[in-house]
This record gives structure tokens, C-alpha cells and sequence, in this order.
């Protein structure tokens, strides 16, 4: 999923803010965030707007062009 969101991130960077954390366990915030939002398995991406809504949720691969449809959805 990397290289896939990588790219995304460099297309959507003028649209969206990224967080991205490759260790839930490397820092107390981030892992708290984890629990918080009920993050279980890796990957996980969640869509979230500037108030902190989750807009969606995905656990393990997702298809390029459906994360795109949801970036273009929510940062029109």
C-alpha cells in the first residue's frame, strides 16, 4: 500500500493533510490515536475532516481508485 499512497499523497497534497504512522507502538501519541479510534489492524486508513469526523474507514489493500473517489468526495 506505500507506493500507492504515496502517490496519492503527492496528487492530493494541495487538497488533503496526511498523517501517516508506520508504527503504532513508536510513540504514546500515536498509539493512543490508535486506540482511540479503535485501530486494530495494519494497514488502516481512515478519512478524517478538519473536526475530526471519521468520512471513512479501511482495514488491509484498497484499490487505488476507490481511496480517490473518496479524496475527490471529500476535497472536491
Amino acid at each position: 500500500m506505500k507506493p500507492v499512497v504515496d502517490g496519492l499523497q503527492t496528487s492530493y497534497s494541495d487538497k488533503l493533510d496526511f498523517a501517516i504512522y508506520t508504527n503504532v507502538n513508536s510513540e504514546q501519541s500515536v498509539s493512543q490515536f490508535a486506540d482511540d479510534k479503535g485501530v486494530v489492524y495494519v494497514p488502516t486508513m481512515m478519512l478524517v475532516n478538519a473536526e475530526g469526523v471519521e468520512l471513512s474507514r479501511w482495514v488491509g489493500a484498497v484499490a487505488e481508485g476507490e481511496l480517490k473517489m473518496a479524496f475527490d468526495e471529500a476535497a472536491p
